[in-house]
């Protein structure tokens, strides 16, 4: 039998506390972002279902720096937060996506997102993205069209189940070596998250993420790395919205890879950077516009979907709330027994 004391209620009123402060300072953090930048693009502009070809969408990427625990006076310690978040255009705000998708009704709408760790890339590879990119959502400026093909082959078709582990890495392909290839092989990315974004909502995170704490209140490095990263998400539809009026399997697969960088100015490039050192790699056409778990082994510097520290937003409040109402039921039971 369990013997419960008072330290024990105290210590289930602290997990509470911390858990609600937590969640609160993650939600305040990811509605005033220091930077954020939104590109309004159509996911599959060349689709030949009417449906996916008439979305249009606005992908926001939203990059915080703020105290790690804004309640504790005493506190000078920072984190970064990002969140990824889409308004579906012509759809009420808060409105969920498999509300405003006709035909999407149970099933999935699979995202994959690229896990960013603190350190940053090489200025050779974010410099790729530029002015001229900045209302592009098109991965093929700094990746390569080949690149951007290869890793668009690599998913498998989305038959509107669970959303999971993509499988393989996109830093193996050949057509990625110096690029993708090169910041894996470095650990400048570490793996992915994936989620379902059929319950995301307008304006709202889908996917999240949280750099290590840092106390050098001089030091914005960390947040400088984040702002100018490429962050990269990949889009995989049910093939079922694709499919033409006869229900013939459809010709397009119904995915896309979509790329965004937050600043688009040119930075210094120290000698000896490895990376790609310029839109060519892959078939040389590249210089035109165009929730979840993780597979990544160290997953430090992410937040969201799974226990493992990636995927949707939801998932992480969900896990945050679990936290808060067992130690409401650990707490009232507690009291009861004394």
């Amino acid at each position: 039998m369990y013997t419960f004391s008072k330290a024990t209620a105290l210590a289930s009123l602290a997990a509470l506390a911390s858990a609600q402060s937590n969640l609160e300072i993650a939600r305040e953090a990811y509605r005033n972002p220091n930077d954020s930048y939104p590109i309004k693009f159509k996911p599959f502009p060349a689709a030949q279902s009417r449906q996916l070809a008439g979305l249009e969408w606005t992908w926001r990427v939203n990059i915080t720096d703020s105290l790690t625990d804004p309640f504790n006076n005493q506190s000078t310690d920072f984190t970064v937060r990002t969140s990824y978040e889409f308004i579906y255009e012509g759809a009420p705000l808060n409105s969920t996506l498999n509300e405003t998708l006709p035909g999407l009704g149970n099933q999935s709408f699979c995202t994959v997102q690229l896990i960013l760790k603190d350190a940053g890339w090489p200025a050779n590879v974010t410099n790729l993205w530029t002015d001229e990119n900045a209302n592009s959502t098109s991965c093929a400026p700094v990746l390569g069209q080949d690149c951007v093909d290869a890793i668009i082959k690599s998913v498998g078709h989305n038959n509107g189940g669970t959303c999971g582990d993509p499988g393989g890495s996109w830093g193996d392909a050949p057509e990625c070596a110096s690029s993708l290839g090169y910041l894996y092989q470095e650990r400048l990315v570490t793996g992915r998250s994936f989620g379902n974004l059929a319950s995301a909502r307008s304006g709202e995170p889908f996917a999240t993420m949280a750099s290590s704490e840092y106390s050098d209140l001089d030091n914005k490095t960390l947040y400088e790395n984040y702002v100018n990263v490429i962050h990269v998400v990949l889009l995989n539809a049910p093939v079922s919205l694709a499919r033409g009026a006869n229900g013939a399997f459809p010709s397009d697969d119904p995915k896309a890879l979509i790329c965004m960088r937050v600043r688009t100015s040119q930075r210094d490039v120290d000698d000896g950077e490895g990376g790609n050192n310029d839109s060519g790699n892959g078939d040389g056409d590249s210089d035109g516009g165009n929730g979840g778990g993780n597979d990544g082994n160290d997953e430090e510097g992410s937040e969201g979907g799974n226990e493992g520290g990636g995927g949707n937003a939801a998932g992480r409040d969900a896990a945050n709330w679990s936290t808060m109402i067992g130690a409401l039921i650990l707490t009232a039971f507690v009291g009861a027994a004394l």
